[in-house]
């Protein structure tokens, strides 16, 4: 050994990374814990979060009888913690404990727990263990490409891994399901089945009673009310200094010196573009607020009259609303240049807006245009029940009438090997 001094550094540096020791702690657990029948580990966005998917999941189960002598877990990063647990509240989400991510209870979890759920990836160390019982939902109809088809997917490794590992694969539609296990390429390595079942996030724009009650408690029953959620454009060289968040703040200028008093526009920016500067000029604007922090995005979306976005698969959902949708996409050119996407912008049936005041333009107008096939194509399986069907099914065993489909395999014992993210 040249330099002793340097190794032990390196290796207590080692020692103080908590994925290191998760890692390590995670091998042991999984050669030496039992499967726990009762006991159900949830995880949104890398544990980021409590949204979409998961959080519908988990409104549904913790409130339904059939559930309650399971044990119910969610991770969570520490520093997430205070985010999470308004919405737990505001979604009357109980009796789930949160866990802290690559700690030793959340290793324990990972290692044991017989239902995992999550709607992106687990970490790459997990692996799936005989017994255990793995939905991912995943988060979106892609819209983007993806996998093979992307050439700037740097997860590919460990979201490949994952959904190879799952025993059911959710898709809210066939196209959906055809593009990821293609571009994930799960035929012939995969022994897991896709579902063909509605997001269960989808299910909130089916409850009118909801929207109602947010819409009086907000008071904006006397007001036009529309959401704004574009995609984030820069890169994680960039963050806080992109010159997409100049763009962006010089159109929500021009939108909040435009709209009226009876009017109000909420926002939802990507985490990643959502830095102290924008943050501050957001708090400064009439018209503009953010969403509520203390809601689930989807949640309060539902009370919106008009979604506008841009490159977002989030038009797919809120296509269920009827309600009216405005692409808004000021850097097209720029952006298709860069991105590749599965369908084309100017096929879709909705309007597009390149300047703020065609944008309100076609925000004060009514809905002109004919969404039935897309509706028919993207969001036929969308139902109000969709987290009764997919969990009731995947959980207790109970056929819920849902499209469930062998992933197509050779019939061959396979070798699977994980290089990392490469």
């Amino acid at each position: 050994m040249k330099n002793p001094f340097a190794y032990l550094k390196k290796v207590r540096t080692k020692m103080k990374d908590p994925y290191w020791r998760a890692r390590c702690d995670y091998i042991k657990y999984y050669e030496t814990l039992p499967i726990e029948e009762n006991v159900i580990l949830l995880e949104s966005q890398t544990g980021t979060k409590i949204d979409g998917n998961i959080y519908a999941i988990l409104k549904y189960i913790t409130n339904d009888e059939k559930y309650s002598n399971y044990k119910i877990y969610l991770s969570s990063w520490g520093r997430y913690v205070k985010t999470i647990n308004p919405i737990m509240a505001s979604g009357d989400i109980k009796n789930t404990e949160l866990v802290i991510y690559n700690s030793d209870q959340y290793v324990r979890l990972l290692a044991s727990a017989k239902y995992i759920i999550n709607d992106a990836t687990f970490p790459g160390y997990f692996i799936k263990k005989e017994g255990q019982v793995y939905i991912n939902t995943w988060h979106g109809t892609p819209l983007k490409n993806m996998g093979k088809s992307s050439h700037n997917d740097v997860f590919f490794g460990n979201v490949q891994k994952n959904l190879v590992s799952a025993d059911y694969l959710l898709s809210p539609n066939v196209f959906t399901k055809e593009v990821m296990v293609r571009d994930y390429m799960l035929e012939n390595i995969s022994q897991g089945h896709t579902v063909l079942c509605g997001y269960p996030r989808n299910s909130l724009f089916f409850n009118k009673e909801g929207r109602e009650a947010l819409r009086t408690k907000f008071e904006l029953n006397d007001k036009r009310v529309y959401a704004y959620m574009p995609t984030w454009r820069g890169t994680v060289n960039d963050i806080g200094n992109s010159k997409n968040d100049t763009y962006l703040m010089y159109y929500l200028y021009e939108l909040d010196r435009l709209l009226t008093d009876d009017e109000v526009l909420y926002i939802n920016i990507h985490p990643m573009a959502m830095h102290a500067k924008n943050d501050v000029q957001i708090k400064s604007l009439k018209h503009i607020k953010k969403f509520p922090a203390e809601y689930d995005t989807y949640e309060f979306l539902n009370i919106t009259d008009v979604l506008i976005t841009d490159y977002s698969s989030v038009f797919f959902d809120y296509a269920n609303t009827r309600n009216k949708i405005v692409l808004f996409p000021y850097d097209k050119a720029d952006y298709l240049e860069k991105r590749g996407m599965y369908l084309n912008m100017d096929d879709l049936p909705f309007p597009q807006a390149f300047d703020a005041q065609t944008l309100l333009d076609e925000l004060r107008s009514e809905k002109n245009y004919d969404d039935t096939d897309f509706i028919n194509t993207y969001c036929n399986y969308d139902n109000i029940n969709a987290s009764q069907q997919l969990c009731d099914m995947a959980i207790l065993g109970m056929d819920t009438g849902l499209e469930v489909e062998k992933i197509p395999d050779n019939g061959k014992e396979n070798v699977f090997v994980y290089g990392g993210n490469l």
